[in-house]
Order: C-alpha cells, then structure tokens, then sequence
C-alpha cells in the first residue's frame, strides 16, 4: 500500500471515529487495566477480568463524551488474536492509559519498547497497584524513561483504595487526579484530532499535486517522443 493510500485510510477512519474522547488501556495482562477502568468509572465488576489469560473481546463503556475502553494486553495469547485486537483499537485512541503493575518492578523490553515505538502518541503512564509502591522501582522506571528520551506523564494510582470504604484512603487513590487531567485535556485532545486531520488532509493534497506534476511531465516527454518521431517521419519521407 502507497503513502497515500495508506493517509487516505487513516483520514477516513478518523473521520468516522466517534465524536467521543477515546481512551484505552494498554500494557500487559494483570497489570491492572481492567480494575483501572474500573476505578475510573466508578463502578466494580463493569470492565471484566480474569485470574488467566485467557483471550477478551475489547469491552467499552461511555460517560459524559468519553468512550473507556479495555483491551486485552500487550503480551500475545498462542494466536496473537489478542494483540491484533488491542493494535486495531491503538489506532482509533486518543488517550492511551499504558498499565504498569509497582509489584513486577521497572519495565521490561516489550513494554520499553512500547513506548520508544509511540513516543508521538498521547500516553499517560500509570503505575498501578500503589500499595506495593517503592521508591527504589519508581526511580528505576523514571531512569529508563529519561535514558530512552520518553516524556509520559506518571501517575501513580490504588483501584483497591478507590473502593475502600474509608474516605480518608480513598482520597489516596490517585483516580480522581488522573480522571481530572483527563478531564481537563478532553477538549484539548479533540481539537487536536481535527488539527491531525487538517494536517493529513494537507499531505494528501501534497502528494496528489506532487503525483499529477509526475503524471504532466510525463505526458510532456511522451508528446515530444511523438513530436520527434512525427518529424523524423516527415523527414525520412521527404528524402523519399
């Protein structure tokens, strides 16, 4: 598929994207993005879970103008259905919320990588499960991401304290700072959709100009190819 062909996709699929801030998890299986959702929306059990991998369907939810979406991990099931499914849903975010469980310790190459491959996306980290919260991991993370030139924000949040029953724990969650930055960027994020595809519609009609200057050049050098063999013709008559 051309350059083109493939900014007319992505144009198109824009276009038809929800009027919605999109906002999906992503990371690895049992990092927490479903119990995340969860927190976020405010309501247990709504984004399901399991104890094993096992392969998920993409489950959405909608609230006042945004569409929460789970996906099922960035770690491949036997058949890779699962990633395939996630990489689809990458292309139509707004807002990734990438997952990272504080007990599994700094990041590991497939998540790394992750983020060195989509430093132009809109990526919020989130250090989930903050009641294994170390300093020493939160450094280590912080290290990777400075030595690789990545410049998420972090956010480090407690699905588990964001249910709790008392008050005083649940305002140590760190779900109600996030969903505020959220929030507060969605406008922010949707005009920045359309400036995206005033862009790309800019690099179409580029590269259009740029194929139909190809095309007249070439049509220029058939017409005089046929203007010289017309008069070499002539010429060649004439002596007869």
């Amino acid at each position: 598929m051309s350059n083109l062909d493939l900014k007319i996709e992505e144009i198109e699929e824009l276009k038809n994207r929800s009027k919605n801030l999109q906002i999906i998890t992503y990371g690895k299986y049992n990092h927490g993005k479903s119990s995340l959702l969860n927190a976020l929306t405010n309501k247990e059990g709504r984004f399901k879970y399991a104890d094993k991998r096992e392969t998920i369907e993409i489950q959405n939810f909608e609230e006042f103008g945004i569409n929460w979406i789970d996906t099922p991990g960035l770690d491949a099931d036997i058949e890779e259905k699962d990633d395939y499914k996630a990489n689809e849903m990458l292309k139509k975010s707004d807002i990734i919320l990438f997952v990272h469980n504080f007990k599994e310790g700094e990041f590991d190459n497939l998540e790394l990588n992750f983020l060195k491959d989509n430093k132009e996306k809109y990526i919020f980290i989130i250090l989930t499960n903050l009641e294994e919260y170390s300093k020493t991991v939160l450094n280590k993370i912080t290290q990777q991401l400075v030595l690789n030139n990545i410049n998420f924000e972090i956010f480090q949040t407690s699905s588990v304290r964001e249910f709790h029953k008392n008050e005083q724990i649940r305002l140590r969650s760190g779900i109600k700072e996030l969903k505020n930055v959220i929030i507060e960027n969605k406008q922010y994020l949707l005009d920045s959709r359309q400036s995206y595809i005033n862009r790309i519609s800019n690099d179409i009609i580029i590269l259009i100009d740029s194929k139909l200057e190809k095309l007249e050049n070439k049509k220029s050098e058939i017409y005089n190819k046929i203007y010289n063999l017309n008069n070499k013709f002539i010429k060649e008559k004439n002596k007869v």
